[in-house]
């Protein structure tokens, strides 16, 4: 499940998606506002992508399509349920893949699992080689 404003991280998602095929696993891509809580209790995995923005005058907030989604669950809990965070973002700014933070926390609240640690990816389509090598090691652990 992703949002994407400037096409970075659509371009990560489809990238991550590619990567899993390879690795024989069924993967369906959706963007955020695609996406209906309930979805979250047919897959093995839920992977939240988000870049960082301003956001309602905040900075570091994930898209702002994830706030429909995160309206659309309020109430909703998936115990145990396993996800994965990535986010992208510039280290030049103050809050850093900020968007990160905002998507774990939420997580929490539905009750899931971080399964691993959150993938953050900087300057993606400055370093796009190296980025994609990240995605390929992070899906590897994943």
């Amino acid at each position: 499940v992703y949002a994407t404003y400037s096409g970075s991280t659509m371009a990560a998602a489809q990238y991550l998606q590619q990567v899993l095929q390879e690795k024989q696993h069924q993967v369906t891509l959706k963007t955020v506002l695609e996406t209906q809580p309930t979805e979250f209790n047919d897959p093995d995995l839920i992977i939240l992508a988000s870049p960082s923005w301003d956001h309602s005058g905040e900075q570091g907030m994930p898209h702002e399509d994830y706030v429909t989604l995160q309206q659309l669950a309020q109430g909703m809990t998936f115990a145990q349920k396993p996800f994965a965070v990535i986010g992208l973002g510039d280290s030049n700014y103050t809050y850093y893949c900020g968007a990160v933070e905002h998507l774990e926390q939420w997580i929490a609240e539905l009750q899931g699992q971080l399964k691993i640690p959150s993938l953050k990816l900087d300057q993606y389509y400055f370093f796009e080689v190296e980025r994609k090598a990240e995605i390929v090691a992070w899906a590897d652990r994943l």
